[in-house]
């Protein structure tokens, strides 16, 4: 019970952190774009439908299960999730956009986790949906969350890789040649 409320004040932090961390008016802008072929609103459809089905469920008893270890480790993979997002954000500035657009005179970030991991902001918050199903300890919605926020980031990723190529071209192809997209020497 007591990692269920702490998966729930992390995923409101999710949220707020995304509020106040982000840097300038394009960044927090939900407008839409030609590149992100709805996949903003599949995301935030994805977080929805998790939030809404983790209560449901929860209060139903459906799907739940108690072990506080597997709780346990579900909050320290939100928190490495939240601390990966974070910085991804902080490092890529007003870059850090919701939707898919490159901003002004905008160039490939290589630093930090830039360096090894394309999408590492992406990689933070598959850590925090995922592991919030251990969390607040319900298989069901691990598995859902897991599914949902895998698809709508792999349909994200997909999308933002093709605008980044029409935008940067060669060097956004060899700057794919020495990185990871999201797991280091697995994709």
């Amino acid at each position: 019970m007591t990692s269920s409320l702490v998966a729930y004040i992390l995923l409101v932090s999710f949220f707020l952190l995304d509020v106040f961390v982000r840097k300038g008016k394009t960044a927090k802008s939900l407008k839409k774009t030609d590149s992100d072929h709805k996949s903003t609103f599949f995301i935030v459809l994805t977080f929805i439908v998790v939030l809404i089905c983790s209560l449901i469920l929860n209060w139903l008893k459906f799907g739940t299960f108690h072990n506080e270890t597997i709780g346990t480790i579900g909050i320290s993979l939100m928190v490495v999730g939240l601390l990966i997002r974070v910085n991804s954000i902080l490092t890529l500035g007003k870059y850090y956009t919701r939707t898919l657009l490159t901003v002004g005179k905008q160039d490939i970030i290589k630093k930090g986790l830039y360096k090894y991991i394309r999408h590492p902001g992406y990689l933070g918050t598959i850590f925090i949906w995922s592991a919030a199903g251990l969390a607040i300890q319900n298989g069901i919605i691990f598995i859902t969350a897991t599914i949902l926020i895998l698809i709508s980031y792999n349909y994200r990723i997909t999308n933002e890789e093709k605008m980044l190529l029409n935008t940067f071209g060669e060097k956004y192809s060899e700057y794919k040649k020495h990185s990871w997209r999201l797991i280091p020497f697995v994709w």
